[in-house]
């Protein structure tokens, strides 16, 4: 449309420019205009009407003005003649030739009709089945308008510089939404038959029930992960029921576990009770895969009677004991084990069997002991030291700013009396180093009560040759005669130092209250002690 617009321009100049030439002279200067074209085709038509109607009064000659009739001279004549035949040219000749190529190059474009009333309707019902479909329509035949308009602008005043894209339209989506309101409509006219409309009216209550899915989504997905969480607990529970699995070890155990089980426990506790009267070790159902036992007293004349009622503290806490280290037999692992003071309520021979089983049982796994006893302690290490198992204390100390400390030391009591000196020797040297007399004279006080312990264990330690200690039962008789080396000046020595330091042992009235010694006082006395050990123990070496 374009070129035919473009060749039908170049007709027209060149046309212009003939009729310039020929028509320049005239007076009217508005000849070739649209409206003097419109004139001559009215005065044309007028003559034909004219001629139709009244052929009479009509005569045609040159020499007469085909309107009026009037006669012309030569000048009008030759005018008129002029004038028909710019308007013969214009009709057959090249310039007609080239607007007629035009008016149908762009007949196409601007015949058709894209006014908006006549798709509104119909985008609108669009809309709601297809929205994007409503929508790429819509802009098709705006940009068709662009078109329109471009080819009515060439039309009427030479048209836009720059031509619009000719827009294109996929017809497959317009082609199935065709169809798809075709079978719809189909559906609609099977309506109106009641046999035919039942599958309509169960596709209708289809989409309704749809709808109403649709719009509770969130809370169907909810409801159906609860149940879909409740089935596998379901399923877990049922995989975990502990009936077959309780029925099945309550069998084992009694078949192979219960005899070897039984000996155990009377070998157990005739070790650390043999005056516990006898008990016995029943199975009893299981529970939740686990097999369970009760204790019984044995050849019981009382019926139901429980052993809670009949033995007491310390019997049953040696029972506790052996089947607690019984089980331990029993176990696959080699897990720590934790006692908190395990021979509570026994008595001294009962606490020497505890401590030595507890020691045994050190060899096969970790063994934690908590107790206040010195008397244990001295036998757990007593223990360990003859079974050759290492043994390590801690203690643990109430201190000025709160209970919980913990010490690697032992209680003063069960210390050696090497390490009494050394420890005394350091809080000399504390004591040395304070200031404060509120601070250094009860530092000096416990001093010098643990110098009189100090005394007391180098008696035991070293003068004794350890044949007697407290907190143990053993008598080392093999060491009596270590005793042929004791002289009146080891005598003298620690009866001295027994006496100076007893007396702050006591308690006394203001009026009589010993002075404490000077520091010096006490470390020449500390090294005293110390010396004197270091003598007699090399004289005891011998023997």
């Amino acid at each position: 449309m374009k070129l035919a617009k473009e060749q039908l321009e170049q007709a027209e100049q060149v046309f212009a420019l003939a009729s310039a030439q020929r028509f320049g002279d005239l007076p009217v200067p508005i000849v070739r205009s649209d409206a003097w074209q419109r004139l001559w085709q009215a005065a044309e038509e007028f003559k034909q009407e004219l001629h139709a109607s009244h052929p009479d009064a009509f005569q045609e000659s040159v020499e007469r003005c085909p309107l009026c009739q009037q006669v012309l001279d030569d000048e009008s004549r030759s005018r008129f003649a002029a004038f028909a035949d710019y308007f013969l040219q214009m009709s057959t000749g090249e310039h007609a030739e080239k607007r007629q190529l035009f008016e149908e190059a762009a007949y196409p474009f601007t015949a058709v009709q894209l006014d908006e009333a006549l798709y509104e309707e119909v985008v609108k019902e669009l809309q709601i089945d297809d929205g994007a479909l409503a929508n790429s329509i819509v802009n098709y035949l705006t940009a068709c308008r662009n078109v329109k308009f471009f080819a009515e602008s060439m039309k009427w005043n030479g048209g836009q510089t720059t031509a619009p894209d000719v827009p294109v339209l996929d017809p497959d989506p317009i082609q199935q939404m065709t169809l798809t309101l075709e079978r719809r409509s189909g559906e609609l006219r099977m309506a109106g038959d009641p046999d035919k409309s039942k599958s309509l009216v169960v596709r209708a209550n289809e989409l309704e029930a749809r709808k109403w899915t649709a719009d509770r989504r969130d809370q169907i997905i909810a409801e159906a992960d609860r149940l879909d969480r409740n089935q596998r607990l379901e399923g877990a529970l049922a995989d975990t029921a502990t009936t077959g699995i309780t029925q099945k070890a309550t069998e084992l155990t009694q078949r192979y576990v219960t005899d070897e089980l039984r000996a155990a426990f009377q070998t157990q506790l005739v070790k650390l009770g043999s005056a516990v009267p006898k008990v016995e070790l029943v199975a009893r159902p299981g529970e939740k895969g686990v097999a369970y036992y009760r204790l019984t007293l044995a050849s019981s004349t009382v019926r139901g009677a429980g052993i809670q009622g009949v033995l007491s503290e310390g019997e049953i806490r040696t029972i506790s004991l052996s089947a607690f280290i019984c089980e331990l037999s029993t176990e696959g692992t080699g897990s720590a084990v934790v006692f908190d003071d395990p021979i509570s309520s026994l008595d001294i021979h009962n606490r020497e069997r505890v401590a030595t089983e507890l020691v045994q049982l050190a060899s096969q796994r970790q063994v934690i002991v908590f107790t206040h006893d010195l008397f244990f302690l001295m036998s757990l290490v007593e223990c360990g030291k003859l079974h050759k198992a290492p043994v390590s204390t801690s203690m643990l100390k109430a201190l000025p700013t709160g209970p919980g400390f913990v010490s690697q030391d032992v209680p003063w009591e069960a210390m050696k009396f090497s390490a009494h000196i050394g420890r005394l020797n350091e809080r000399c040297q504390e004591a040395r180093r304070l200031t404060d007399v509120g601070a250094y004279e009860p530092l000096v006080a416990q001093i010098c009560t643990d110098l009189r312990k100090a005394v007391e264990r180098s008696v035991e330690e070293v003068l004794l040759s350890e044949v007697v200690m407290r907190y143990r039962r053993q008598l080392h008789v093999s060491m009596i005669k270590k005793l042929a080396a004791i002289d009146s000046d080891d005598l003298d020595l620690l009866d001295r130092l027994m006496t100076d330091y007893s007396r702050f042992q006591h308690d006394q009235t203001p009026s009589s209250q010993a002075p404490l010694p000077h520091i010096d006082q006490i470390e020449s006395d500390l090294a005293s002690l110390s010396s004197w050990a270091k003598t007699f123990r090399k004289k005891t070496a011998v023997l």
